[in-house]
């Protein structure tokens, strides 16, 4: 007979998911904004996204975990847990594939086309997962579809024999 505590997955084991690793990510964006406001006086927000700026470029790393008050944090985190929830489901690789993408991606058109100023948030990070999900939907919806016609037309054929 195992014991209680062999039974139970360690720490490790369970922020090494994807749902894990969400938590974890919106725990640090806390630590940050927590740190941020009140240790720093807000200095960490200047290594935001500066659109067409060479020194604005480590911005698309650092922008996600940026942000501008506790406000702005909470409007991204229900949306960022929900969606990247949502993006998880699908596996630990899809979830780091498409967070990685939409990062890269979200922030390298909002360096090419953003406005001027300083760019800071996980919205990217949200719309991405958004884009994400509703993309996987479409295929669905479309491989559905494709079916559906299969087997109407393997039993109009049947029907016709």
């Amino acid at each position: 007979m195992s014991s209680p505590t062999e039974s139970r997955p360690s720490l490790a084991r369970l922020v090494w998911t994807p749902v894990g690793l969400l938590v974890t990510w919106i725990l640090l964006m806390w630590v940050i904004e927590f740190v941020d406001t009140v240790a720093l006086d807000d200095r960490l927000q200047r290594h935001g996204l500066r659109p067409r700026e060479v020194d604005g470029l480590d911005g698309i790393m650092w922008a996600p975990f940026l942000h501008t008050d506790f406000g702005h944090l909470a409007s991204n985190t229900v949306p960022f847990l929900a969606l990247g929830g949502l993006v998880a489901v699908r596996g630990m690789r899809y979830w780091a594939w498409i967070t990685a993408i939409t990062i890269v991606i979200g922030g390298g058109a909002t360096w090419l086309l953003g406005g001027s100023g300083l760019h800071v948030g996980a919205s990217g990070v949200v719309f991405g997962y958004f884009g994400a999900i509703l993309g996987a939907q479409i295929r669905v919806a479309a491989d559905f579809g494709a079916r559906t016609l299969h087997r109407l037309a393997a039993l109009g054929h049947a029907a016709l024999d």
